[in-house]
């Protein structure tokens, strides 16, 4: 088992950051269009916590599969 540093250290590694980034934005917009599309279209923002958590979890899906993707091949 590996310790927090190690966990600390793989969160900061610009490919992850790079890849959880990307991956966040794009999902994350597409979730935003379908889940709240027809709002925005008539321009009611929808709640501020709902757009980040909406960002948030690809992010971490991405951050967790790339974590466990480097551990699985050390």
């Amino acid at each position: 088992m590996l310790s927090l540093t190690d966990l600390i250290e793989e969160l900061r590694s610009p490919g992850v950051l790079r890849r959880a980034l990307r991956t966040s934005l794009l999902v994350g917009t597409l979730l935003v269009l379908i889940n709240h599309g027809p709002s925005l279209w008539q321009g009611q923002l929808p709640p501020l916590w709902q757009l980040l958590l909406t960002y948030l979890v690809p992010w971490g899906v991405s951050t967790w599969s790339s974590i466990a993707a480097i551990r699985q091949n050390t």
